[in-house]
């Protein structure tokens, strides 16, 4: 059986006990990642660890790891990356977005055979939605996220959303919030996020 666990976070008791134990994010059983707290609670630092993480200690069968880094806010926590593929800044994002469901159905529909893990990361997905202001685009970012969230774990695919409140507003009514397999609280992230 391939592990797909990439240790993260030590488990605090097992820490004062004197064990260095890991809690894992697993990609094969729970791909998908909310990370969610008020601002300036951690939620991109935490995320960019995890993303370096699994970049560095994912195993032969899912590398290359791909990234792709969707940045609505166009914040200095990604400037470093300007002028790479897959990083869309700003106006940008959408596209991003976009593009990453793209991906994600020539792998489905076989044009694309790889099997390597494909990871999008939206910093502040509340940003991202407020930036379509078209109505039907707006649905169908929804849809396609609705989309990537149910039917590409077996794909190798991974979705990393940070946001403030993950709303049932800001998320979409297709149960979206449910299909995340690992939800990461930072601080005090309101009443509605769960």
């Amino acid at each position: 059986m391939i592990e797909l666990s990439i240790p993260f976070l030590l488990d605090e008791k097992a820490y004062k006990l004197g064990f260095l134990r890991w809690l894992g994010i697993d990609y094969k059983s729970s791909s998908h990642i909310l990370w969610s707290g008020r601002t300036g609670s951690g939620k991109t630092v935490a995320a960019k660890l995890l993303l370096a993480r699994t970049v560095l200690l994912a195993p032969p069968e899912l590398q290359p790891v791909q990234v792709t880094i969707i940045d609505p806010k166009s914040d200095t926590d990604f400037d470093f990356l300007d002028g790479l593929q897959n990083f869309y800044r700003g106006e940008q994002a959408p596209q991003g977005l976009k593009n990453f469901y793209e991906m994600f159905r020539k792998r489905q529909n076989k044009d694309d055979t790889t099997r390597n893990l494909k990871i999008a990361f939206v910093d502040e997905f509340a940003s991202l939605v407020n930036l379509i202001s078209d109505k039907k685009d707006n649905d169908t970012a929804h849809k396609n996220l609705a989309l990537l969230l149910m039917l590409s774990r077996s794909f190798r695919f991974s979705i990393q959303l940070a946001t403030q409140q993950a709303s049932a507003k800001t998320m979409g009514d297709s149960g979206n919030r449910e299909q995340f397999g690992a939800v990461c609280l930072l601080g005090d992230s309101g009443s509605e996020t769960l």
